[in-house]
């Protein structure tokens, strides 16, 4: 503390020094000039401690904004440029002026930015990725990559896409082959090379739906194969007169129609006409017997003639041969 003698034109000079020093700015000047004057608040007038007061609130405030520059800056190098960004705002609220937060401002909005773009790109990735658009993905890893050269999770991301990628030119070149196949009737072969899409691509939608066809196609071959077998066997029983029979292998037949669908209606009209001239021809025999049984014989050769012309094969006569005296025979059928 000065002693009395200190005069007041000294206290003066050492209000407007400090003041200037403010003026220009030169805080740490301005304190010193208070320093070294040796005034205190306690000699000074009112005008000198207001003085003071502002030089050690702003000492007080540079301390705060230099330690919250110095975590803003740790942030913003350990990639939280939100924080930081926070933090260099709060320090131009204070200090509008201030260079080094401003500057840090800057760096931080372009991190975020930054940050931003590889977000964008993440999602596009992974979109591309669901969708199976993996040379979209490849694309949008190759720009991750720029924007984070040796981003490991973009590296490993890019391999599986390629991989990806490799096994879906593989897939289209099976489906492509199947295709083929099916086309050319080869429908086992087809199922056989498009079966190998399941250990590339398990979820193949194309790839089962083509398994599909082509095992329908097989079944359809095997069917009509099936009813051609039945149709000349049912061909076989009417030749041989088992028309019965060629009526029940020809309910047997399935999912017929075009070609299968004339023969067979018109198989089924012999059989039917078959059956009943087989009925009509017994019904002859029958009443040819009792003609011979009253020795009418005129009646007889009348049955016989409708039998033959009825059916030219019938084997009426062996048996009338074994059962008739050869003269009665010979006489019935001269």
């Amino acid at each position: 503390m000065m002693d009395d003698s200190a005069s007041y034109p000294d206290l003066e000079r050492t209000i407007e020094q400090v003041e200037t020093a403010l003026m220009r700015g030169d805080l740490q000047r301005a304190a010193a000039i208070i320093e070294a004057s040796g005034w205190t608040v306690a000699d000074g007038n009112q005008r000198f401690r207001e003085l003071v007061h502002r030089v050690r609130q702003a000492l007080d405030g540079r301390e705060n904004i230099q330690s919250t520059l110095e975590i803003a800056e740790h942030l913003l190098a350990n990639d939280d440029p939100d924080q930081a960004l926070r933090l260099f705002q709060k320090i131009l609220d204070v200090s509008p002026d201030h260079r080094a937060a401003r500057a840090g401002i800057q760096d931080a909005r372009r991190k975020i930015d930054h940050r931003h773009s590889i977000n964008v790109l993440i999602e596009k990735v992974r979109k591309s990725r669901e969708d199976s658009d993996f040379g979209a993905a490849r694309e949008y890893c190759r720009e991750w990559l720029q924007l984070a050269p040796g981003d490991e999770q973009a590296a490993s991301i890019l391999q599986a896409v390629e991989r990806s990628l490799k096994r879906s030119r593989e897939v289209r070149v099976i489906l492509n082959r199947g295709r083929e196949l099916i086309d050319m009737a080869r429908y086992q072969d087809a199922v056989d090379c498009l079966e190998g899409i399941h250990d590339l691509d398990p979820d193949c939608d194309t790839g089962l739906e083509l398994i599909r066809e082509a095992m329908k196609k097989m079944a359809q071959l095997d069917q009509i194969a099936m009813n051609k077998n039945i149709i000349d066997e049912v061909q076989r029983l009417i030749a041989r007169g088992h028309f019965q029979q060629a009526l029940k292998k020809l309910d047997s037949l399935e999912d017929v129609d075009g070609e299968f669908e004339t023969d067979m209606q018109l198989l089924r009209r012999k059989s039917e006409s078959g059956l009943l001239d087989r009925n009509t021809e017994e019904t002859l025999r029958q009443r040819l017997l009792a003609a011979l049984d009253s020795r009418d014989l005129e009646a007889a050769r009348v049955w016989l003639d409708m039998i033959v012309n009825l059916n030219p094969a019938t084997d009426v006569f062996d048996r009338l041969r074994r059962e008739m005296d050869p003269n009665d025979y010979d006489n019935l059928t001269r």
